[in-house]
């Protein structure tokens, strides 16, 4: 078992979490995760990888076809990756850069969870779970905009997000980006109704 942040990879069973939100590899993107997470903090070039990984069965163009499509599954904003990350022009590693927080056969952390009501973005309620992620009093928070405390890299896709509940389509589970007073930035599991989030943080 590996785990870089949100994400849990089972190398045995070959399944991945994101958040614990069971993702849908195909066997090309769980090959590439799979290798990525057995070597943790090491780069390898596209030429590397297609011959490591698939035994040359691969080229760079198809690599990078595979990653795009697994960062659309596990990055909060695909664009700017902060898990399968790119190194130079041709690398790639699990993790963001030296930073990665990796173990093997690690036991997961306990999740800790957290909720907030808004109106129009503006926060009316904030339950105590929440409060303690933010690293923050109720006075801090109340009445502020919410996207205060959502990275940026994150904003974008929150706010189609609420879009999209507004409009009764149901969105699944979303890992976002979040930020504490202290500046501080987490990463969490959200599901939202067009007033209220519900917010799972993994990792401390």
């Amino acid at each position: 078992m590996v785990r870089f942040g949100p994400l849990v990879i089972d190398l045995d069973a070959r399944n991945l979490t994101c958040g614990g939100v069971a993702v849908e590899l195909d066997r090309q993107q769980f090959d590439l995760i799979g290798f990525l997470a057995s070597r943790p903090d090491h780069v390898f070039d596209s030429a590397e990888l297609c011959r490591r990984v698939w035994q040359s069965g691969q080229t760079p163009e198809r690599l990078r076809r595979i990653v795009d499509a697994v960062r659309t599954l596990i990055e909060p904003n695909p664009s700017s990756p902060t898990l399968l990350c790119s190194v130079g022009t041709d690398g790639y590693r699990l993790g963001p850069g030296g930073e990665a927080a990796s173990s093997r056969d690690q036991r997961v952390v306990e999740p800790r969870t957290g909720s907030w009501s808004h109106r129009d973005s503006r926060l009316v309620a904030v339950d105590d779970g929440m409060l303690s992620m933010l690293a923050a009093s109720l006075d801090e928070v109340i009445d502020r905009d919410m996207f205060d405390f959502v990275a940026v890299s994150s904003q974008a896709s929150l706010r189609a997000r609420f879009e999209m509940s507004a409009s009764a389509h149901e969105p699944g589970p979303q890992v976002v980006t979040m930020q504490a007073t202290d500046g501080h930035q987490f990463t969490t599991l959200v599901e939202s109704t067009p007033t209220s989030i519900s917010s799972v943080r993994h990792g401390i």
